[in-house]
């Protein structure tokens, strides 16, 4: 695992995880993939309830 004394995930991490998270990995797969323990990424998941948030770099197109 990573140093202990890093703490909380980096944008393009939280990004990966759930990218991941909609491709139907499961926590264990996602904490091995940014080297964290899976709790960890249960916290970034539980703070949207598990539901992906809105990709900002995507034009809405039904937006008037």
């Amino acid at each position: 695992m990573t140093d202990l004394s890093k703490r909380g995930l980096s944008k393009t991490e939280k990004l990966k995880i759930w990218r991941l998270w909609r491709e139907g990995k499961n926590l264990s797969e996602l904490g091995l993939t940014v080297d964290r323990h899976a709790g960890s990424i249960f916290g970034v998941l539980k703070l949207k309830g598990g539901i992906s948030p809105w990709n900002e770099n995507v034009e809405n197109r039904f937006y008037l």
